[in-house]
């Protein structure tokens, strides 16, 4: 009987023990987030009241497969004193070739003369899983001043435990 209540207390001291372990592993290593901006890559002049458009995308496509959470980045600037509503019309693609047919998203940014205008859009989730790539595919400026200085990008966000 002795025996019994020895291997007894061995199995719930090596059990008690793995968790000991487990936790210093949990607090030891904590989730950590890997984060990073991508550029679309498009020119650094957004011409005066024009809409630029191209076969099939401006600049590049950017891949976002394996990411948990995606936003969009604006920055930049009008070249004179005035105001514009700059358009981006953003679509998804299945090999970062060809975009969809009925982009997804459209973004406005309203620009202030030579101030320095920044923006964030959050993705949905939803759309990040649906397809590995996103592109620009339009750009357009209401205004007749040019933009300029700007860097439009997709933030990537991917959560390690």
């Amino acid at each position: 009987m002795n025996k019994r209540k020895t291997y007894g207390c061995r199995l719930i001291t090596g059990g008690l023990c793995l968790c000991i372990i487990a936790l210093v592993a949990a607090i030891a290593l904590p989730a950590r987030a890997e984060t990073g901006l991508v550029s679309f890559g498009l020119t650094n002049s957004i011409a005066a009241a024009a809409t630029n458009t191209a076969a099939p995308a401006i600049g590049n496509a950017v891949k976002i497969d394996n990411q948990e959470q995606v936003g969009l980045y604006f920055s930049g600037r009008l070249t004179g004193a005035a105001t514009s509503a700059l358009t981006f019309i953003v679509a998804r693609s299945y090999d970062g070739v060809i975009p969809e047919s009925a982009p997804f998203w459209t973004n406005s940014v309203t620009m202030n003369g030579t101030n320095l205008i920044t923006k964030f859009w959050q993705v949905p989730g939803s759309d990040v899983g649906s397809a590995p790539y996103l592109m620009v595919t339009s750009v357009g400026n209401a205004n007749a001043t040019i933009g300029t200085n700007h860097a439009f990008g997709v933030i990537k966000k991917n959560i390690t435990p």
